[in-house]
């Protein structure tokens, strides 16, 4: 998980527009069930697969 997180973290400082899609994810999405936040999920950036 922690790569996966690195890697978002360093395309969000390459990228505002990212940075800010991820911000509002992050924030929709806090302290929600997984059900509750499925209206979230559009709004989120799409993030490569990272192998662990």
């Amino acid at each position: 998980m922690a790569s996966c997180t690195s890697e978002c973290e360093d395309k969000a400082d390459a990228d505002s527009s990212y940075q800010e899609s991820a911000a509002a994810c992050t924030e929709c999405i806090e302290d929600k069930a997984c059900k509750e936040a499925e209206p979230c999920w559009a709004s989120c950036p799409d993030m490569p697969a990272v192998s662990t």
